[in-house]
């Protein structure tokens, strides 16, 4: 932990999900989705806090849209981005006092091997954003001050829509996207 002192922003953003039914995907496979993507996040960013809280610094933990509302055919995934996007938040306004920034990004379909390894080459979703995109709006949002963004418009209209409309809807709306 000690090559964590002279990092001035950390980005968590190890991750993978898996797509399928839950009763289809073995459970020894999400328990490791779940060391990585809340283990591994929550402890590099205790590390990276106790060490650098007084010195300032900053964190880019990596949530998803799924964190917004369950994701049927993706329920462990989107139940570890909803922590990664609770805890973000949370910490975030603890820290904030000393000038330590985190910071969530929460990017929807991005253009990169994530479905692909997800779904076992079986599903692709339109609409992806380029990395590049995603990466200048996380930085361009962080110089900001923001604590939480979605990038791009579709997928804040989905998140904030996952809040407004009944539970029963956005639930069905899920399960179609990620069926086969």
């Amino acid at each position: 932990s000690k090559f964590l002192k002279d990092v001035d922003l950390l980005v968590n953003n190890a991750g993978f999900g898996l797509i399928g039914p839950f009763e289809d995907i073995e459970a020894d496979r999400e328990m490791q989705m779940i060391k990585l993507n809340i283990g591994a996040l929550y402890f590099l960013t205790k590390k990276y806090a106790l060490m650098r809280n007084s010195i300032g610094g900053g964190i880019i933990n990596v949530a998803s849209t799924a964190a917004y509302l369950p994701v049927p055919g993706m329920a462990v995934y989107a139940a570890t981005k909803a922590f990664v996007l609770s805890f973000s938040e949370a910490v975030s306004e603890e820290l904030h006092p000393n000038g330590f920034k985190v910071m969530v990004l929460s990017p929807g379909p991005t253009r990169t091997e994530f479905f692909d390894v997800a779904s076992g080459g079986r599903k692709q979703l339109p609409g992806s954003m380029a990395p590049e995109e995603v990466v200048k709006r996380a930085l361009d949002a962080f110089e900001k001050g923001k604590r939480s963004v979605v990038s791009g418009l579709i997928n804040k209209i989905i998140a904030s829509g996952s809040r407004l409309v009944p539970r029963a809807v956005a639930l069905k709306a899920a399960r179609r996207a990620f069926e086969d």
